[in-house]
């Protein structure tokens, strides 16, 4: 019944002339975007009101979200592969379903233990589907115009940020509980009709990415799926190739150290400007504003990115957020938002849709669920370790400023370890062309 639902909404909109890729790419975003708005981003809106509520330290409530992304990092790499061959609607279904029930459960937790096994509960769900999914769509349905569909995907994300300040709105007439109620159910509502368009690849609906088909692109021949091949140039790894090459750890360790410092930000985001004395009103549209602006770095990263050396534009884009994050750390006033958001949002952004075309392009699609879930795995290492330093530094010194400054100065390193990450000789067509 679904595919025959599907094959039926396929041919109204091939008559139409949207190739349907467009439309996995907008039902991705939407729920990815939501999916970061209550989650990810709007995790910053419960941290002080839990904090108030039970009298936990700065180090212990960061450790739920050092959990979320450890958990999820841990269970990344069989994700990845379920996703390889559950395809992409089931997992985004299973991902959707679980984590509105993992925010209802949120909203029951009476004490710090229930709090961590309901986050690692989340981070488990959330690891089957969102952006993996999404990613792992889109790289299946794009070759030529990968980058800007990534960087559209990935920039609806940016309009996820004014979901923070409808949160903190409802935590502050009804409770934090409320707030998690809602978006547990907004999640489901959301998710579930729009995981149903989802497709993992075009090649069963007579069409081959970018919507060029065999009879009206010459280059593609008769033969769709080997012809595709040839066209993009693709080197087919498997998971261990990859994992053997020298370009995917140099690739993990260069977005990694960035991943520090961004997952750092968005925890401590809100916690920061309220003790700078900024409006917790003010500080909530902030942390929108920063969501918002990373959407230039998305889209026009991603653009960018079918155009000119991926590699370089990710140096450019490491370099942006590092800056950005220095500026955080000498934020005083209001108006020293600025350059903070600039930098920040748009560097930030950029590295999003440029780690996943960089995956693609370097390693190929026919892995790449189980490619990308170690490389997510790897990723969370980064993105747990940051909240909880800067938590911990809070914790000792009572300030933010110099963890901050640290982690800017670190996400620097990125730069080189980028630049030397040049695509990979897959070893068995070396041997192949040895031997003819």
């Amino acid at each position: 019944m679904g595919n025959y639902l599907l094959k039926s909404i396929l041919k109204r909109l091939r008559i139409r002339s949207v190739f349907y890729g467009w439309w996995i790419v907008l039902a991705c975003s939407i729920i990815t975007t939501y999916n970061a708005g209550v989650l990810y981003y709007g995790f910053t809106a419960f941290f002080t009101p839990l904090i108030n509520e039970f009298g936990w330290s700065r180090t212990s409530t960061s450790l739920a979200f050092g959990l979320y992304r450890l958990q999820g990092g841990l269970a990344a790499p069989v994700a990845g592969f379920l996703i390889d061959r559950l395809g992409a609607r089931k997992m985004m279904m299973a991902g959707v379903v679980l984590v509105g029930l993992g925010f209802v459960f949120l909203s029951r937790i009476y004490s710090l233990g229930s709090f961590y096994a309901v986050f690692i509960f989340i981070a488990f769900s959330t690891s089957l589907g969102f952006n993996p999914v999404g990613n792992y769509a889109v790289a299946n349905w794009f070759s030529r115009k990968q980058g800007i569909a990534m960087g559209i995907l990935s920039g609806g994300i940016s309009l996820c940020g004014f979901l923070v300040p409808l949160l903190t709105w409802i935590i502050i007439h009804w409770g934090w509980r409320t707030a998690a109620t809602a978006a547990g159910i907004g999640m489901w509502v959301v998710g579930v009709p729009l995981a149903m368009l989802i497709k993992s690849r075009p090649e069963p609906y007579g069409l081959l990415p970018d919507g060029e088909t065999p009879g009206n692109n010459p280059k593609l021949g008769d033969n769709g799926a080997s012809a595709l091949s040839q066209d993009r140039g693709e080197r087919e790894f498997t998971a261990s190739e990859a994992m053997h090459t020298r370009c995917f750890w140099l690739l993990s360790l260069a977005v990694l150290v960035p991943f520090i410092a961004n997952a750092a930000l968005f925890v401590h985001e809100m916690p920061f400007l309220l003790a700078t004395g900024i409006p917790v009103e003010k500080a909530a549209f902030v942390v929108t504003a920063t969501v918002l602006i990373s959407g230039l770095g998305r889209v026009g990263f991603g653009w960018m990115a079918d155009r000119f050396n991926k590699r370089h534009l990710m140096a450019i884009a490491i370099a942006i957020q590092s800056i950005g994050v220095m500026f955080f750390a000498n934020i005083h006033t209001l108006w020293q938002v600025f350059p903070f958001l600039i930098f920040f949002g748009i560097g930030y952004g950029a590295i999003n849709p440029l780690r996943t075309v960089i995956q693609s392009e370097y390693f190929g699609t026919s892995t790449f669920g189980a490619i990308q879930g170690i490389l997510i795995g790897i990723w969370s290492v980064g993105t747990m370790l940051g909240p909880l330093l800067a938590g911990f530094f809070f914790d000792i010194t009572g300030d933010y400023r110099k963890v901050f400054m640290m982690l800017g100065l670190v996400g620097m390193a990125g730069i080189p370890i980028m630049l030397s990450c040049k695509p990979p000789t897959l070893k068995r067509d070396v041997l192949q062309a040895a031997r003819g």
